[in-house]
Parts: C-alpha cells; sequence; structure tokens
C-alpha cells in the first residue's frame, strides 16, 4: 500500500514520517517526499490517527489526486530552486510541464482548484525562502543570488524579494545580523 503525504519538502519531512510510522506500528519499506510505502494494508483507523499525527507537523495524508499532483507541482518548484544549480535553459512553465509530463495549462488548473493559488505564486514564494537562507550567509553577494535563483537582473531580485517578504534583502540582511 502507498500513502500520498501532503507539504514533504525536506529531508526532515522523511524522519517525521519514519518516525510516526515506526510509533504506530506500521511496517514500511521506504519513505520520499510526498510517499509512504508500506509493507502491508493498514485500517481506516490506522489512516485516521496517522493522518492526525501527521497533521501536527503540518503534514497531511490525502487521496484526492488533485492534491496529490499539485503536491507534485510543488515539489518540482522545489526542486528546481533549491538543488538546480545551473541555469535552467527553459521557461518555468515549460520545465515543469516537461518534469510533470503534462501540459502547463492543465497542471496550473488543478494547483488552483488545490491550493486556492497560482504556480507562479509559489515559485516567487519558494525562491523568497531560498533567497532568505543564501542572504543569512554573508558570503553570498546580491548579484550571486540573483543569478542562481534565475532573476533577470539584480534590481528584478530585489523586487520581488520585497514583494514576497516585506524587506528589501539588505533590509532582511541587516535585520537577520543584528538578531
Amino acid at each position: 500500500m502507498d500513502l500520498n503525504i501532503l507539504f514533504m519538502t525536506c529531508p526532515c519531512c522523511i524522519v517525521v514520517v519514519e518516525l510516526e510510522l515506526t510509533r504506530l506500528n506500521i511496517q514500511f519499506t521506504k519513505v520520499v517526499c510526498g510517499m509512504a510505502y508500506l509493507t502491508f494494508e493498514i485500517s481506516d483507523e490506522q489512516y485516521d490517527e496517522l493522518n492526525m499525527k501527521l497533521q501536527k507537523y503540518k503534514l497531511k495524508l490525502t487521496k484526492n489526486e488533485d492534491d496529490i499532483i499539485a503536491d507534485k507541482i510543488c515539489l518540482v518548484i522545489i526542486e528546481m530552486i533549491r538543488d538546480n544549480k545551473e541555469k535552467i535553459n527553459e521557461n518555468y512553465s515549460d520545465y515543469i510541464a516537461n518534469k510533470m509530463h503534462y501540459s502547463y495549462d492543465h497542471l496550473a488548473t488543478i494547483y488552483k482548484r488545490s491550493r486556492s493559488d497560482t504556480i507562479m505564486h509559489f515559485i516567487i514564494l519558494t525562491k523568497t525562502e531560498q533567497a532568505k537562507i543564501m542572504l543569512t550567509n554573508g558570503d553570498v553577494s546580491m548579484d550571486d543570488i540573483a543569478h542562481y535563483l534565475h532573476y533577470s537582473s539584480t534590481s528584478h531580485f530585489s523586487k520581488q524579494f520585497k514583494k514576497g517578504s516585506g524587506y528589501s534583502p539588505r533590509d532582511y540582511q541587516r535585520l537577520f545580523h543584528l538578531n
């Protein structure tokens, strides 16, 4: 049996799911972002109990196909932004469509229906969060961050960062270094 788990975005989420499965004596073969592969079927009661435990960590079990696809879109975006150090030679919509093997319009419709938001907004939020991490490391220049996150210019990066965080990149850096 496979369980679909929403909002798993990092290795810590995998550890949390493994821990909760173990605590509930649910045998599994593997846990990856978005999925837990179980050895045996579980009862509805076990499913509900696991879901309740995972919700404490802002994770959620689902059987809804739109939610599963929307979550996979998020994982593609996170991978694209966090892990892809080379410049992407296509626009984001084409990249996501190619990775997901669906048209972008179809994916955007599913995402909007599931999350009541747009894919582009999630991309901006994810880029802002990655920029925050990079800004707290004083060794990285604004130009390098803009380039790494595939912005056309440092000015464009600064505008998007302020829109997403409420702070200019420099103000955010100063705030972080004061605390």
